[in-house]
């Protein structure tokens, strides 16, 4: 499960190439980051009413709605994909409201006597890819500023078909399955556009 990653190079062309991003979308203010943590604000790709695809910020740390409200505990920050289609926390997220969310690395914790050490994986290729996410919006409600939208990012079955899987090849038995779209020598545009249309 991924609990930490990183965006070092948010650079607005890359942005654009690997994610279609409409040419008027601002990243000015964009910071490389290397230590992004849940209940973070993050990018993250969504799809428009017309079907282009927009960049804004989200809430990493699931809050599904009104049925959160009635949970306690902590954020859901990351989803098995097999619980997706049916856990009430994320059913209705996953029919209507997929994002990707862009990232060039992330860290899994290898356990080593007495402690963890984190291990950063990446791409071969050093470029950026999108994890797969879901997203939701709690209205805003009593002196509520606006409405708060969040995400979880998708952790990936081993028999999934439509998203390609890393495996950081850990000997502790941990191996890190995840969930992100696109190996250098692929059509990432088609695989994106097949976990956005669901």
């Amino acid at each position: 499960m991924c609990g930490r990653y990183t965006l070092a190079n948010p650079k607005p062309a890359g942005f654009r190439s690997r994610f279609g991003i409409d040419e008027s979308v601002d990243l000015s203010d964009e910071e490389p980051r290397y230590n992004i943590a849940p209940t973070d604000p993050v990018l993250a790709v969504r799809r428009t009413e017309s079907g282009a695809r927009d960049l804004g910020r989200l809430r990493w740390g699931l809050v599904p709605g009104r049925w959160a409200e009635r949970r306690s505990g902590p954020p859901l920050i990351n989803a098995r994909a097999e619980s997706l289609p049916e856990q009430p926390a994320f059913a209705e997220s996953f029919r209507e409201r997929r994002c990707l969310i862009p990232a060039d690395g992330f860290y899994e914790w290898r356990r080593d006597p007495g402690r963890k050490v984190p291990i950063w994986l990446s791409r071969p290729d050093g470029d950026l890819f999108g994890f797969a996410g879901i997203w939701a919006e709690l209205p805003a409600r009593g002196e509520s500023p606006g409405a708060l939208h969040s995400c979880v990012i998708r952790a990936a079955s081993n028999t999934d078909k439509n998203l390609d899987c890393t495996n950081d090849g850990s000997s502790n038995g941990q191996g890190a399955m995840h969930k992100f779209v696109t190996p250098p020598d692929r059509n990432y545009h088609f695989q994106y556009d097949v976990w956005m249309s669901g």
